[in-house]
């Protein structure tokens, strides 16, 4: 709201642009960066940095594609699990933990503006759209939830036992 008002102060009243609703290449570089952020954030390590930026570029791609395959609800699912699913893979083949993989690709999947977004409408008496809004952030978070919890169970037995040596011997 601040920057809208210095926007308008500055430039003049601007029209409503509404945001492209297509995917572009742009957007896996824009992934890329949030990657490098989280490597940062995270204090994780730099050696760490490919992997969180494969994480959140999966996360993105993975989204997009659950989008278009099975409709925008189930996306976060889908991508959770993929997420789920490679951060396994690639803890067990690396003897790493998976959260370096996963934790990154789920950040990029929480719903936080959307969740802030609900408690304003309920504060300032949009209580319809307020409750709808805060019931689709909480399908979303079990969406994830549940995306990795399928990831976790259909992971082979054998990659299991080599995840859980690697996050024993680390």
């Amino acid at each position: 709201e601040i920057g809208r008002s210095i926007a308008i102060d500055w430039f003049g009243p601007v029209g409503q642009i509404a945001p492209a609703p297509t995917f572009r290449s742009w957007h896996l570089l824009a992934a890329a960066a949030a990657g490098l952020a989280f490597t940062l954030t995270l204090r994780a390590r730099y050696s760490d940095a490919y992997l969180m930026c494969a994480a959140t570029v999966l996360a993105l791609v993975a989204s997009e594609a659950g989008a278009a395959l099975f409709g925008k609800q189930a996306a976060a699912f889908v991508a959770a699990f993929a997420i789920g699913v490679v951060g396994n893979l690639a803890a067990a083949r690396l003897h790493r933990s998976a959260l370096v993989f996963i934790v990154p690709g789920v950040l990029m999947l929480v719903p936080g503006s959307a969740g802030y977004n609900s408690v304003l409408q309920l504060v300032t008496d949009q209580k319809i759209s307020g409750i709808t809004a805060g019931f689709d952030t909480f399908v979303t978070a079990m969406s994830i939830a549940y995306g990795l919890m399928v990831a976790t169970v259909l992971l082979p037995d054998g990659v299991r036992r080599r995840r859980a040596r690697a996050v024993r011997a680390s």
